[in-house]
């Protein structure tokens, strides 16, 4: 029998945006190839077809990470499920975990979930803001209780106050406020 979900929806991992500019770019460079060299040289179609033959396996490479890091996120009345779309790996945390902290980031267009367990950041999501905001109140309605503010490391997922300029355990700059919910 399958355990139903109260709650379902599809999260990005968060993640460096330097794969995707260079995907992008190196795409943006092949089609400019191929229209130079269409333009220029009508007659040769050897080079044209390399060139197109680069920026398919590029788009297909682009769109591969991009499905490699869209994620199920499934919320069950005893566990919260995290599920690569295409692959195998699976993240399953029981809620009734005093070590699990949830981080909830709501913005109006994209929101973000951070998943923290015994202060070790394992998985960042991003999301729409609705459906973050859906998270939330699930999440709250679980026995959950909002522990405040508090700046996350992006980098090695310590906790630290909001006047922190910079992690206290790495030394890392890259901070993101995030309101944590955890159970006592």
């Amino acid at each position: 029998m399958e355990k139903t979900f109260l709650l379902k929806i599809l999260c990005l991992t968060e993640f460096h945006s330097a794969y995707l500019i260079f995907h992008f770019g190196f795409m943006l460079v092949s089609v400019l190839l191929t229209g130079t060299i269409m333009v220029l040289r009508r007659d040769i179609m050897a080079p044209v077809a390399i060139v197109f033959l680069f920026y398919l396996v590029s788009f297909i490479t682009l769109i591969g990470i991009l499905f490699s890091e869209i994620h199920n996120f499934m919320i069950r009345k005893d566990s919260v499920i995290v599920r690569n779309l295409i692959g195998s790996v699976r993240h399953e945390f029981r809620l009734r975990d005093k070590n699990l902290i949830l981080g909830i980031n709501v913005g109006s267009p994209l929101g973000h979930i951070a998943i923290l367990y015994s202060d070790k950041l394992l998985l960042k999501c991003i999301a729409s803001g609705k459906s973050i905001k859906m998270v939330q109140s699930t999440i709250l309605s679980l026995g959950y209780r909002s522990g405040g503010d508090y700046k996350v490391c992006r980098v090695c997922g310590s906790i630290n106050d909001l006047e922190a300029k910079s992690c206290e355990v790495c030394g890392s700059k890259d901070l993101s406020i995030y309101e944590l919910l955890w159970i006592d």
